[in-house]
């Protein structure tokens, strides 16, 4: 489901076509028109040699507003919108072709990445959502483009039923369907695997749903078991507070694909619970696994505060590293548990061989149990025992 800001560099001026968002409006009108391969100079004509790696986000961030607006300030480019006030395909060619002529290496890399940083800015541009309000009680700002219909393009505000989670273009039309949604309140669909009635964010489920027995119509879920978190209350029901996705018959050892926890339900350690869910189920296997990689910001912060705690406390209870026995114990991959190592608490010798320094692991670990007081993991207790039996029937 695939974790800081970061400063961009500034970008050298190359001849008259600058390379910085606050002068790109002089660009004159026909150098839009013209064909793409005669817009600038070739290398040795009056143009030097572009450097082997250009920050794209000078003209792509989200945070470049200067470039947007340099375009609708120049009466020039007022072709750059379309009818509906939108951002023509002009515009989107235009930076195409700009980020084209500057990259270098392989064909097909520069195309994928073109095409990803275009996607980009067009969801950043073109969004227009602005918030959804979940079950007629939380209203969640929303900071990425949604994968809704073109029915809901223009919509800034979407109302979710957070027992089916259909989206309505007012609360007039998500009133009438709550009143008879068979969703609301009740068990998601697909089986209970886990219950822990009295854990520290109350009455909480795991559900497993396979995606190839569910209807979607925004994306491809066949591949996808879903594992779906719940709090329950006598007064609400069942309600849905977060999930992970993990890939059915994947060569790969990933055991987590996207997770999410809702905005409203967070602060409850429900995201460091699913990321331990997704490990207890590796130990079950007996299949070592981790999460897909490149991580968000959010994910690389949640992960890395996970793998600290459970790696150094793991170290602490022992007098030898034993990695292929953390990777059973642990459900990591041994490449996890050795970068965590190198990262906290060792030094290398001249040999290649990692030291850990004890004083500071003691220090780490002692630290992480006096936080684990307060967190919230899963317990072998409160899986439903026909699902383990199963698991570990398929590892042998």
């Amino acid at each position: 489901m695939p974790p800081g800001g970061h400063t961009v560099p500034s970008v050298p001026t190359r001849d008259t076509h600058l390379r910085t968002s606050k002068t790109i409006a002089t660009l004159h009108l026909e150098d839009l028109t013209a064909p793409v391969r005669n817009r600038r100079p070739p290398i040795g004509h009056g143009r030097s040699e572009p450097p082997n790696e250009v920050d794209l986000t000078i003209l792509l961030s989200p945070q470049s507003t200067d470039l947007d607006q340099s375009f609708m300030d120049d009466e020039s480019y007022v072709d750059l919108r379309n009818s509906n006030g939108e951002y023509s395909e002009k515009y989107y060619d235009l930076l195409r072709a700009d980020l084209l002529e500057r990259m270098t290496g392989d064909a097909a890399d520069q195309i994928m990445t073109v095409e990803r940083k275009i996607h980009a800015k067009r969801s950043t541009l073109e969004r227009k959502l602005k918030r959804v309000v979940l079950g007629g009680r939380f209203e969640i700002e929303t900071p990425y483009k949604g994968f809704y219909p073109e029915d809901y393009k223009h919509c800034e505000t979407l109302f979710i039923c957070d027992g089916c989670f259909n989206a309505f273009a007012n609360e007039q039309l998500w009133m009438r369907h709550a009143t008879k949604c068979k969703r609301s309140g009740t068990r998601p669909p697909g089986n209970e695997v886990y219950r822990d009635e009295k854990s520290s964010a109350g009455f909480i489920s795991v559900f497993q749903i396979n995606g190839e027995n569910e209807h979607c119509v925004y994306s491809n879920i066949y591949d996808f078991d879903f594992y779906v978190v719940t709090e329950f209350t006598t007064e609400s029901g069942f309600i849905p507070c977060g999930y992970f996705s993990r890939k059915r018959l994947t060569i790969l050892d990933t055991n987590l694909n996207c997770f999410c926890v809702f905005p409203c339900y967070q602060n409850k350690g429900l995201g460091r619970f699913l990321i331990d869910f997704s490990y207890q189920l590796s130990i079950i296997s007996g299949i070592p696994g981790g999460p897909e990689r490149p991580f968000s910001d959010a994910g690389l912060l949640a992960y890395s505060s996970y793998w600290k705690r459970t790696v150094s406390i793991a170290l602490a209870k022992v007098r030898e590293i034993d990695v292929e026995g953390l990777v059973r114990r642990l459900g990591m991959k041994a490449d996890d548990i050795v970068e965590v190592i190198q990262n906290l608490f060792s030094t290398t010798t001249k040999n290649d061989e990692l030291v850990i320094n004890e004083q500071i692991l003691k220090s780490i670990a002692a630290k992480e149990k006096e936080k684990d007081k307060s967190k919230l993991y899963p317990k072998m207790a409160c899986f439903e025992q026909g699902f383990v039996k199963r698991r570990i029937e398929d590892r042998n």
